[in-house]
């Protein structure tokens, strides 16, 4: 008994975790976790998607352009998201001198590692070095992360800027170590840096989830001189020189954007705006943040159960990433517009109540093990019904993803056995190298087999090849335009035939290079020859043969026509 109870003590987080900072060696193996499992195969397994293609394309044309503060794709000015992101999607071109999927992609992979550090050493700051850098590794290989920290899109920087403001915040109002007035103007800087920074990201939606999260504290804890800190005359100068020029010059330089900002910030809670959101229920992020924060979702439960039980939740800690979890989850669940990601932003610092559950869970109940048995069988039978619904939804992967389950499904009755034999170190380090082996062989051998947009990118390259590099192609009436990021050649988005028909007779030519959907060739008949000169080799999932991206040459003789003087006949006009 007496063994078993030194064997407890020296086993426990305390124990190992007599520092409340990350260290170097524990940032290290965050940085070296993160950046492979997010980092490998980055633009080699999958082409641009269409919101990536979305952002990537309007960078570049900043690049060829020097217009910086309107975002255009495809020459056309586009008003649906600040300009930030392409910012930094341009930086990374510039530095890498390259258009490739990986270098689009990189300001979200750098984004969710600094996130996941700070994460990390707040955790750490809270509970030891153990639960800090087991925070940080969850973060990294939850789902959420997994998924938008390999896009080329706004939300894992919206994540980190919010992620940045939450941990200054929760610094700032921290009861054990409350910080110097020194210290404190720091993180009242960084504070509304942030801020600032997810106001140039995504509106005011990042704004929204801090102040909510705050003024929620605020009421709960009867807490007025935490708005003081909101207040800082020296943050709001800050705020305000980072994110008021921007949106002065983008309203003088396009004054209509203002009913984009209307529609972005309140049309959102309308029907009328919220039509993105109407097939979600109002019910829908309930269930859809447990699913997103996969596989850690019974962690958290544990330590929300465990949390509760110890008193954990009456601390002002944890409050605090409790009132800016629920303040997001009310905004949003009020919103029309609903999809999984938009909750993003709050989830990083629940990580820190996974992590102490997982490391107490591991370390203090040590002589608490049951046998293995029930955890293996439970974990088989997932592996059977796995396997089963594989081979029902996509049997042409199915020897594939045999392997990853079964790989997996080893690994993990691996780890149980280990925490069995009262090994908590390896238990730990089996269970996060599951979870990297899974997101790697994912990325690797899976994702590419549901690539719905390969076939457009491919488009895209063999129509360079087939004009010169100083023929203008144009895209008509195209929804899913994904393939104009590929488009390597001066590109005019324009989308409807009778605007088409509108800039024939502005700028008439000889011939016309266009990309446009197979059922729409006819209606350029009207103007003129039609040679079918690719397409792509077949739909995209869930479009007609009708939808399929096709290029063509429309031969007018306009120019021909005009120099010999010749009557023009347009579309019968």
């Amino acid at each position: 008994m007496i063994e078993n109870q030194e064997r407890d003590r020296t086993m426990s987080p305390e124990t190992f975790d007599r520092s409340n900072r990350l260290g170097f060696k524990a940032w290290l193996i965050l940085m070296l976790y993160g950046s492979t499992l997010l980092g490998l195969w980055l633009g080699s397994t999958r082409v641009l998607t269409w919101h990536e293609a979305f952002s990537s394309e309007q960078a570049r044309e900043m690049l060829i352009t020097g217009n910086w503060i309107v975002p255009h794709y495809g020459t056309i000015a586009t008003t649906h998201k600040p300009p930030m992101f392409n910012w930094l999607i341009a930086l990374s071109m510039s530095v890498f001198d390259s258009h490739d999927e990986w270098v689009c992609r990189l300001p979200s992979l750098l984004a969710a590692l600094l996130t996941a550090w700070m994460v990390a050493a707040l955790g750490a700051r809270w509970h030891g070095r153990r639960v800090g850098l087991a925070s940080g590794l969850i973060v990294l290989s939850s789902f959420y992360v997994l998924m938008q920290a390999r896009l080329a899109e706004i939300d894992m920087l919206l994540c980190f800027a919010v992620t940045g403001a939450i941990v200054c915040f929760i610094l700032a109002e921290d009861e054990r170590k409350p910080p110097g007035k020194g210290m404190r103007l720091v993180l009242t800087i960084c504070f509304f840096a942030f801020i600032a920074l997810a106001l140039l990201a995504k509106y005011l939606i990042g704004p929204c989830f801090i102040a909510g999260g705050i003024l929620l504290y605020v009421l709960l804890r009867r807490r007025r001189r935490a708005l003081l800190f909101c207040l800082h005359p020296a943050g709001w100068f800050v705020f305000l020189a980072l994110a008021l020029p921007s949106y002065i010059a983008a309203y003088k330089a396009s004054p209509e954007i203002l009913d984009r900002w209307i529609l972005e910030h309140f049309g959102r809670f309308t029907r009328s705006g919220g039509a993105w959101g109407r097939q979600h229920p109002l019910l829908f992020y309930f269930y859809m943040t447990p699913l997103i924060m996969m596989p850690w979702t019974t962690w958290l439960a544990g330590g929300i159960l465990l949390g509760a039980r110890k008193k954990m939740w009456l601390s002002r800690n944890w409050q605090l990433i409790a009132c800016f979890f629920f303040a997001a989850l009310i905004l949003l669940t009020a919103s029309s517009w609903k999809h999984k990601h938009y909750i993003l932003p709050v989830l990083p610092c629940l990580a820190i109540p996974s992590a102490w559950y997982l490391v107490n869970n591991t370390y203090e109940h040590i002589d608490k093990r049951r046998p293995p048995a029930l955890v293996s069988l439970l974990l088989i039978v997932a592996a059977a019904v796995g396997i089963f619904i594989v081979w029902q939804a996509r049997p042409d992967i199915m020897a594939l993803m045999t392997i990853g389950i079964l790989g997996c499904v080893g690994l993990l009755i691996t780890a149980t056995f280990l925490d069995y034999h009262r090994r908590p170190r390896s238990t730990l380090v089996a269970l996060f190298a599951t979870f990297w082996l899974v997101g790697v062989f994912v990325q690797a051998f899976v994702i590419q087999h549901f690539d719905s947009y390969r076939h457009q990118a491919e488009l895209g390259k063999r129509v360079n090849t087939q004009v010169t590099e100083t023929e203008t192609l144009y895209t008509v009436n195209i929804y899913i335009d994904q393939i104009l990021f590929y488009l390597r050649r001066p590109v005019r988005r324009i989308d409807t035939i009778e605007a088409f028909s509108n800039e024939v007779r502005q700028n008439p030519a000889d011939d016309y290079y266009i990309v446009t959907a197979a059922g729409d060739v006819e209606k350029f008949r009207s103007l003129g020859n039609v040679q079918l000169l690719d397409q792509v080799e077949k739909p995209r999932p869930r479009q007609t043969e009708k939808e399929k991206l096709v290029f063509i040459r429309l031969q007018t003789g306009l120019a021909t026509a005009i120099i010999l003087g010749s009557d023009v006949n347009i579309g019968g006009k």
